[in-house]
């Protein structure tokens, strides 16, 4: 979670709280704002923080400290072996030394390291650095449309803006056919038929057909943002090979998680 205040992170037990756990009312312990479950993780969601970027980015984490020799190359194997690694990330404890990561493999990674300022600590001084490695899970599956979030908030941490609205927009379009296909209960050949029509057919018609109003009338504010932040500049990219500034990238996963998060307000908890 997040606060929206003072952007502090910190993790929460589900299992604490009673259902629906999104209501649940938390009190930041840094700044005492207060705010609920739900607001926590879309702030989460949408931080730029860049831990927790990597941590909705990614499906496998890693974690350890070890000692090393200033000025001679140290080795480290990871815990659990991943498909792949996004980054990793190091911390000298204490002394203040230059730390860097080389020669990232899933099996582990170097670490490369100099004196610090002022030559303090001095070179074969012993030092503890804590790392944290980001990346994908072996065998890891997801739904089509949170893996789709994951990779928006990826294309986010590349600079990619222009990659980021495309999968936000994906991200809602395959979220919004298994929303249809769980509500209506269609036979597979109707699931087909369905998922060939147009998203505003979806979200108008087909919606409607599910809900009894289209999105738009439901949700009127989320829907104007999703459409004008998201899908009409997914289309610009797609068709008129637009190209996106960060700010929009970031405004088109934001517009696409808000209405999902409307829609099926505890998608979190699945």
């Amino acid at each position: 979670m997040e606060c929206g205040n003072c952007s502090r992170n910190w993790d929460i037990d589900s299992n604490a709280f009673p259902v629906p756990i999104r209501n649940e009312v938390l009190t930041c312990h840094q700044c005492q704002h207060q705010l609920s479950v739900s607001e926590g993780i879309l702030n989460h969601f949408y931080s730029e923080n860049i831990f927790a970027q990597y941590i909705i980015r990614s499906s496998w984490f890693d974690s350890g400290t070890v000692e090393i020799r200033v000025g001679q190359v140290a080795n480290v194997e990871y815990n659990t072996i991943p498909e792949k690694v996004f980054r990793v990330f190091l911390t000298p404890q204490k002394h203040l030394i230059y730390v860097e990561p080389c020669g990232t493999t899933s099996k582990g990674f170097q670490i490369l390291s100099s004196t610090g300022i002022n030559n303090e600590p001095t070179f074969l001084t012993a030092v503890d650095v804590s790392w944290l490695a980001f990346g994908e899970s072996i065998g890891h599956q997801a739904a089509s449309w949170k893996q789709s979030l994951a990779d928006s908030k990826g294309y986010e941490l590349q600079n990619d803006p222009t990659m980021q609205i495309v999968s936000a927009e994906m991200a809602f379009e395959l979220f919004i056919d298994d929303f249809l296909v769980n509500r209506l209960q269609m036979k597979p050949e109707t699931v087909e038929w369905v998922q060939r029509r147009t998203i505003d057919e979806k979200v108008s018609t087909w919606y409607r057909e599910a809900i009894g109003q289209t999105l738009s009338a439901q949700f009127p504010r989320e829907h104007s943002a999703w459409h004008s932040t998201t899908k009409e500049f997914r289309d610009k990219i797609v068709h008129r090979k637009y190209s996106a500034s960060p700010q929009e990238g970031k405004q088109a996963f934001r517009a696409a998680l808000e209405l999902i998060s409307r829609i099926d307000e505890d998608w979190f908890m699945k």
